[in-house]
């Protein structure tokens, strides 16, 4: 009987384990159908794939985008290892070549650069053309980073203004209070040192 259990609970471990590899095998051929389709609309740019056009129209571009973005953050490096290393390399150069990550996107982006670089660095840094790409990506990445540490110094900067203003705020309403209880505090002291006066001359 606990053999029975024991295999039960194996078997379903290895579903998880193929249900998770199936999954990531998906999100790879996705990955690589984007890339596709960006590498043929560059081609001919007056081509309008299907697909894209079920879309809206959108760009290859932003197709790219958003395939990346559906990806699943714990199944995003293995998703990347199984990329073959032709579509890695046209994946880089694409990024390489945007002209600036958008805020909600770096994150992402730059986690797939990192990556990717570590995985194919020796194959990278062989080619004189590969490491042109590379040195696109740093200068980009690197301006990316710099223009988000300059938006979180610039609104740091704006809470800690608006933080002060309401402190300078709270202290008038406190400082109000304080002087209207002072106020009221006094009115019934001369409202009680009244009685008594009237009942002392009665």
């Amino acid at each position: 009987m606990k053999k029975e259990q024991l295999g039960g609970a194996g078997d379903e471990e290895v579903t998880a384990v193929v249900s998770r590899s199936l999954d990531t095998v998906s999100e790879t051929d996705r990955v690589i159908e984007a890339l596709d389709i960006l590498r043929s609309t560059k081609a001919d740019p007056s081509e309008k794939h299907p697909l894209l056009v079920a879309l809206g129209g959108i760009p290859s571009e932003e197709y790219l985008l958003q395939t990346l973005k559906k990806v699943k953050s714990s199944e995003l490096e293995s998703c990347l290892t199984l990329l073959p290393y032709a579509y890695a390399l046209q994946l880089l150069d694409f990024l390489s070549m945007l002209p600036r990550m958008r805020e909600n996107e770096a994150e992402l982006l730059t986690r797939i650069i990192l990556f990717l670089e570590r995985l194919h660095f020796a194959r990278l840094t062989s080619s004189g053309d590969t490491v042109t790409i590379l040195d696109r990506l740093h200068r980009n990445t690197l301006d990316t980073v710099h223009g988000i540490r300059d938006m979180i110094g610039f609104n740091l900067s704006a809470l800690q203004y608006l933080q002060r203003r309401l402190e300078d705020r709270d202290s008038v309403h406190l400082f109000a209070d304080v002087s209207s209880a002072a106020k009221s505090k006094k009115k019934k002291k001369k409202a009680v040192l009244a009685v008594k006066s009237a009942a002392a001359m009665s």
